[in-house]
């Protein structure tokens, strides 16, 4: 039995689901398009697969929560928030989210971008076993400028209300060009808002007992106590959940640069209980004392204290503030965290006027021991960094065989089949690999040049490598990766002519890939235009959906412009003839494409041609297309859209019921306009029901009532709303109301009938 209204929605609270009894074989699970479906990596909470998007060719990470952990309803509601928490925050230092979804045992799952590269931990332990096989004192400072790409990512977060709560090395991945990106707030907060970290039924540990801890554990705690033991602050260890803010965060930051700098961790114990003791004590020494050997400068140990002090009123007041820090040191000025004597200070004069203060050295006999022993000491220090760089260099170069095959130029269509000409699997793995290697060796060779610019060797070799880079990038069609290592081979001893050349070269490839897709898509469209069924079409060809796949991996806004243009063809037929309009084949299965095309591209831009065909459209099963399509944007902007042809065609109908499956895809819209009449609040009403916002659109139902009292359609969706919240009682209420208003309303007797059917009263049903 089912309503006349709209699809039941289900609660925001998930039902209790079996609890598995251990984990099953990812490939044997069904997650829609996404195949290939393989284990990455397993966590407390969670376990994250890889999965292949044949759609958009591309890999994807799967994050789905341990079969143990499914049915834990404080689990399942933090999972959830941490999808809904990582979603929001758009930002590049920040893993992006692209959907969410359920499968059909209840457990959820979202998608997000698969990272590849190293975590920091593993960075750290990669530098451990460096400095001790070749016995050199370890230097943290090169992992600064990764560090502040972190705080940039957890300023921005604490910008919009969210506080991590779980950072650590693990939880932070850098890639292979260079990129940052904060992973896991699966325990993140939103200030103010309810803590979904608060303990489970079943908590996984009792204070009461001590449990043994290795010394790098990195473990994140449920219960109580929230986050890593070895990496959280004292509130945390405490377990004052209602104290955990930015600070925390802060704390946590002071922690990882600690490790950055001395390769060790501050806390170490037994067991948990023993490191938790000494977090809330604040008991540890400082980096330089926990490994005397590494190179550990004394202004960034004031940070780290700093950052980590006991009292969250004693640490900075906000991460730009620790930032500006770093930076100072890295600028050679003075910083806010450390008291500098008049020989500091004016040693840090010297450092950011070196030429100066050697050149009045040579004038000025008195400071000459001074300036002497200061320009001896920088020399014996550059000395051993251009010695480091360039041995990294060699070693990243090393790494690859050859790249010959990987520059070579080849052509833009594939003269056997006439195909735009892409790199096969292996080709794409082999030509990442070789792009890695040499961006790690320009990048040592960038620290070479900077101490010593005039180094003939360390020129040739960084000309050498930021050319392959640029060849490389461009046959792999990384127009941005090229351009920009072809305009860093200035100063290497090339002219700016043959540098405009290599620019011009790949404007001219650019240019001739899109002139071929474009000649494509107009030779899809036309063989549409002519039937897919005709006679004398070849056996074999291409069919509809082989022809989207083709054009979505296209995704450029010339595509767009080509089939917003071929679609106004049809709106302006729709709008000659309005409702008698009767759509051809060829014509249908050419709307159709576009529109599957326009809602996979992933570009705003398709947004608004397909709500000008959505406006005019009539046809159910091309409305049907339309309106999936604009779901399948992701874009705010398209909801409008959607609304204005739920209020055409009725919310009700089975076109509009189709259209609804796909429409919690949709954002909701930021700065859109307040309502202002009852409708308007009864339309969003349905937007937020539909997206599962049940609570919002009760609201919005109430809202158009009391501006309208005698608005039926009003009372009868509030009470679908009210249904589907569990409130059957209520729902027969606003039932009742709405047949009292329009007695002639059947979806009103319909509904309050499945109401008093679920409530047993199957005589009054």
């Amino acid at each position: 039995m089912t309503d006349a209204f709209e699809p039941t929605q289900p609660d925001h609270a998930a039902p209790p689901l079996p609890r598995g009894g251990g984990a099953p074989d990812p490939g044997a699970l069904d997650f829609g398009r996404y195949q290939n479906i393989q284990p990455l990596a397993k966590g407390g909470i969670g376990q994250v697969l890889s999965a292949y998007d044949p759609q958009l060719d591309r890999t994807v990470a799967i994050k789905i929560l341990h079969p143990d952990r499914k049915s834990n309803r404080t689990q399942i509601t933090r999972f959830r928030q941490e999808a809904r928490i990582t979603g929001g925050l758009d930002h590049p230092n920040i893993v992006p989210i692209y959907d969410m979804g359920q499968l059909a045992d209840g457990a959820y799952y979202f998608i997000m971008k698969l990272v590849s590269g190293e975590s920091f931990a593993q960075i750290l332990r990669n530098l451990r076993t460096h400095a001790k096989e070749l016995g050199t004192p370890h230097d943290g400072t090169p992992l600064l400028a990764s560090f502040q790409k972190v705080c940039d990512a957890i300023a921005f977060a604490h910008a919009h209300g969210v506080v991590h709560r779980d950072l650590k090395p693990d939880n932070l991945m850098r890639g292979a060009y260079g990129e940052v990106l904060v992973m896991d707030w699966g325990i993140a907060k939103k200030i103010g808002a309810p803590d979904t970290a608060a303990p489970d039924p079943e908590p996984v540990s009792d204070s009461s007992t001590e449990i043994p801890l290795p010394i790098d554990s990195l473990h994140t705690l449920d219960g109580a106590v929230v986050g890593t033991p070895s990496c959280m602050s004292p509130e945390q260890a405490e377990g004052r959940i209602e104290d955990i803010g930015p600070a925390s965060d802060i704390y946590c930051l002071g922690v990882i640069l600690y490790q950055i700098l001395s390769l060790q961790a501050p806390f170490r114990g037994s067991h948990v209980t023993q490191v938790l003791a000494r977090i809330t004590e604040g008991r540890f020494d400082p980096p330089s004392q926990r490994n005397p050997t590494a190179h550990i400068p004394r202004e960034l140990e004031a940070v780290v204290l700093k950052a980590m002090a006991l009292d969250p009123d004693d640490r900075y007041p906000n991460v730009p503030d620790l930032q500006e820090d770093i930076q100072a040191y890295l600028d050679g000025r003075t910083l806010a965290a450390v008291t500098y004597g008049p020989l500091q200070l004016l040693s840090k004069w010297v450092a950011r006027n070196r030429k100066v203060c050697l050149a009045a050295a040579v004038v000025a006999l008195l400071s000459g021991t001074l300036f002497g022993g200061l320009a001896w000491q920088m020399h014996l220090q550059e000395k051993a960094t251009f010695a480091a760089a360039l041995r990294d260099a060699k070693d990243h170069r090393d790494r690859i065989d050859g790249t010959a095959s990987l520059r070579a130029a080849r052509p833009v269509v594939d003269p056997a089949t006439g195909v735009e000409r892409t790199d096969t699997p292996e080709e794409r793995s082999q030509r990442k690999r070789a792009i890695q290697a040499h961006v790690a060796a320009a990048r040592a060779l960038d620290r070479a040049l900077q101490v010593r610019p005039e180094h003939a060797e360390a020129s040739r070799l960084r000309l050498e490598v930021g050319r392959a880079i640029g060849e490389m990038a461009l046959q792999g069609r990384d127009y941005l990766l090229a351009r920009q290592a072809f305009l860093q081979l200035e100063g290497l001893g090339v002219t700016e002519k043959t540098i405009q050349q290599l620019v011009e070269r790949i404007d001219r490839t650019e240019q001739s890939i899109q002139l071929h897709r474009k000649d494509r898509l107009l030779s899809i469209l036309e063989d549409l235009s002519r039937g897919l069924s005709r006679k004398e079409r070849p056996r074999g060809a291409p069919l509809l959906p082989d022809y989207v796949f083709e054009a979505v991996s296209y995704r450029d806004r010339q595509t767009v412009e080509v089939l917003a243009e071929n679609l106004q063809q049809l709106i302006a037929k729709a709008k000659t003839h309005a409702k008698n309009t009767t759509w051809s084949q060829p014509e249908r299965d050419r709307a159709t494409f576009i529109c599957r095309v326009l809602g996979r591209l992933g570009l705003p831009e398709c947004v608004e041609p397909l709500g000008r065909w959505m406006k005019v459209v009539n046809d159910h099963e091309l409305t049907v297309q339309a309106g999936q399509a604009l779901c399948n944007t992701r874009h705010p902007e398209a909801q409008p859209y959607l609304i204005a042809v739920q209020t055409r065609i009725g919310i009700n109908t089975p076109t509009w019921r189709q259209i609804e499956k796909h429409f919690d895809r949709v954002p909701e819209p930021t700065g859109e306009a307040k309502p202002t009449t009852a409708n308007a609040y009864s339309n969003r009403g349905h937007a937020r029901k539909a997206k599962g916002d049940i609570d919002g659109a009760i609201e919005d139902y109430s809202k158009a009532i009391e501006i309208d009292p005698k608005f039926a359609g009003a009372y009868s969706n509030r009470g679908g709303a009210r249904q589907a919240k569990g409130d059957p009682d209520g729902a027969i209420e606003d039932y009742n109301k709405a047949i009292e208003i329009d007695p002639k309303n059947p979806n009103a007797y319909h509904n309050r009938g499945n109401a008093r059917a679920k409530k047993g009263d199957l005589i009054e049903a």
